[in-house]
């Protein structure tokens, strides 16, 4: 990845900012391989419009996981939703989570 943004920056003259977007987010994911090369990552629970009742629901436990990773490294994180399934048991810090990539 590195080499495909050095490459974009000597032909365009401009930054490529490469983001991962997990939605919906079923699984816990460990973005060690390459979050060094992230810009930014997105995060997201199931939603599906005409049927909620069949969304599988985000667990806190996974978007906490991929939110600590992000913070470690300094990727700025952008928790979008809970999805149908919210996390109705409390407020959780992560919904405040609304950083975008610097430059942008």
């Amino acid at each position: 990845m590195l080499r495909l943004k050095n490459l974009f920056k000597d032909y365009f003259h401009q930054e490529l900012k490469i983001f991962v977007s997990i939605e919906p987010c079923l699984e816990n994911i460990d973005l060690s391989a390459y979050i060094e090369y992230l810009d930014w990552v997105i995060l997201a629970g199931e939603k599906i419009p005409n049927n909620p009742n069949k969304s599988r629901p985000l667990k806190t436990e996974y978007a906490e996981s991929i939110w600590n990773q992000c913070r470690k490294k300094d990727v700025p994180f952008f928790f979008k939703q809970w999805g149908n399934n919210p996390n109705t048991q409390r407020l959780h810090l992560l919904e405040y989570c609304k950083e975008f990539p610097r430059g942008s």
